[in-house]
């Protein structure tokens, strides 16, 4: 199979979201993660966030490697896939802006 500069650009940017995916990932396993995520408007992402950005991350360099090697059985249409990453990515980040800092904590007059 000779690769052309579509495939070669779709390896190249899953290595990449592999890469950011997996250190997401890591980073998510501590109840604080060590390299802080800020997203402006919404600020400093929760660990469940890294964990959810991390596979979203994965989720869509596997659809790239399987669209750029061609394999038809094992693939989903290239836009649904990212799509849905984004969604997830989107989803989460609202959930920690709705829930603000401190959002792991139980209100007072709930005690």
């Amino acid at each position: 199979m000779i690769f052309g500069l579509r495939e070669a650009l779709m390896l190249l940017g899953a290595a990449g979201l592999l890469v950011a995916g997996g250190a997401l990932l890591l980073d998510a396993r501590s109840s604080t993660p060590k390299r802080a995520l800020v997203v402006p408007g919404v600020g400093r992402a929760s660990a469940v966030s890294h964990a959810v950005i991390g596979l979203a991350c994965l989720g869509a360099a596997y659809h790239l490697v399987v669209h750029a090697l061609g394999l038809a059985q094992f693939r989903a249409p290239l836009p649904v896939a990212v799509g849905v990453a984004l969604v997830a990515i989107v989803g989460t980040l609202m959930v920690d802006k709705f829930e603000g800092a401190g959002g792991d904590e139980a209100p007072e007059d709930e005690l």
